[in-house]
């Protein structure tokens, strides 16, 4: 087990560490960022975040 801290919102984090034993090898779901290489965004990631629209009035 990693005690590697993490405040993502990743599929590996859990109580504010990485759970990740090992790399990951090549997943579609992956978006690495300048933080991790093995991020990897929970299922329920877009459920939290702003609509995507052109103009913010339309929210």
């Amino acid at each position: 087990m990693s005690l590697i801290p993490c405040t993502q919102n990743c599929l590996f984090q859990k109580e504010g560490l990485c759970m990740l034993n090992q790399t990951i090898k090549t997943n579609e779901q992956m978006k690495p960022n300048d933080l991790c290489l093995n991020f990897t965004p929970r299922s329920d990631q877009r459920g939290n975040c702003l609509a995507d629209v052109s103009n913010a009035n339309q929210t």
